[in-house]
């Protein structure tokens, strides 16, 4: 899928080359680490599963100060 921020290059109707911005390749790289990161890996499955619980941030910030 080729976005606002990317550019494709096509020879002969096929693309051959993507040009993207500065900003959407850090956003791939970062990532790319956190895929990485078997803790983070844990977390998403537990999210993606339903495991985990969301809570609103004022009322985390209401228990912290409490």
């Amino acid at each position: 899928m080729i976005r606002q921020d990317s550019l494709a290059t096509a020879r002969h109707g096929k693309v051959v080359g993507i040009f993207l911005s500065k900003d959407r390749m850090e956003a791939l790289v970062e990532s790319m680490e956190l895929l990485t990161d078997p803790e983070f890996k844990k977390a998403l499955k537990e999210h993606k599963s339903g495991k985990t619980k969301l809570h609103d941030v004022a009322e985390l910030d209401a228990e912290m100060s409490a």
